[in-house]
């Protein structure tokens, strides 16, 4: 039989055939399919052609909040003689995010200014929670100052591990950082709003309680944050150092601070 498969096929040898033959084998090409696992990432379609064919490698897929880092095992220069199913590979590039809470109050944000406009006169509890696009755990650490701080000092802060709620103090000012890594060490910074915890009452000077005086007296009011100044129910103007000149007759001083003091 001819080697170039000019022939017909051999399909039966007859008992009568006498004499040597050489036959030749004559082979299809199997087809094999290499499928994509892309992980919850963009759809890759799956390469089916001849085994030893060259595999021409698909576009990286995408996934939001990860970058595409390769696929395991790896894509194979030629179609291998067997089916395979290859999965991608992901480094998470989103950070995590949070909340801070604290009574009715909360923040998810790195604040750039802060408003000094909250005031408690007892404890407060400070809660922290944290969530990632892995849905893995992530680290959480905790971090009070007086003041606004920029990324750059947050970076070079000593922190606390936070691993359940806390409780901030009379009498101080708080600002409270949060730092937030996730497990392929993507951080994150959110902050409070300034926190005014102040339990300790106005200081009325210039005038004892229950004394009578000859003459008008000048009356200073000492609290770094008077909300109010009444005199007999009426609203009383201080000046510059926080003063203000009390009349003739029966007084009823009454001085509230922002804490409620």
């Amino acid at each position: 039989l001819s080697s170039d498969f000019s022939d017909s096929p051999v399909t039966n040898i007859d008992a009568t055939d006498r004499g040597n033959k050489t036959y030749y084998a004559k082979w299809n090409v199997n087809q094999y399919t290499i499928s994509f696992d892309t992980d919850g990432g963009s759809a890759v379609s799956p390469i089916t052609q001849d085994f030893g064919s060259t595999v021409v490698k698909p576009l990286d897929p995408t996934k939001v909040g990860y970058t595409f880092t390769g696929w395991e095992p790896e894509i194979p220069d030629t179609m291998p003689p067997y089916d395979m199913t290859i999965k991608a590979k992901w480094l998470d590039s989103e950070k995590p995010s949070g909340e801070i809470k604290v009574a009715t109050n909360s923040w998810k944000t790195l604040l750039n200014s802060i408003s000094f406009g909250l005031f408690f006169n007892n404890s407060q509890t400070v809660s922290i929670s944290a969530v990632d696009n892995s849905n893995e755990e992530v680290k959480i650490e905790y971090l009070l100052s007086n003041s606004l701080l920029s990324i750059t000092e947050l970076d070079n802060q000593t922190f606390s591990l936070y691993t359940k709620p806390f409780s901030i103090n009379p009498n101080n000012e708080y600002v409270i950082y949060a730092k937030l890594t996730d497990t392929s060490n993507n951080v994150s910074y959110i902050s409070s709003d300034d926190l005014v915890l102040d339990d300790i009452s106005p200081l009325i000077s210039g005038v004892e309680d229950n004394k009578t005086y000859c003459e008008k007296k000048t009356v200073t009011v000492n609290d770094k944050y008077i909300n109010s100044v009444k005199v007999n129910g009426n609203d009383v103007t201080l000046d510059s150092n926080n003063s203000f000149i009390l009349g003739y007759g029966k007084q009823n001083i009454i001085v509230i601070d922002k804490s409620a003091n």
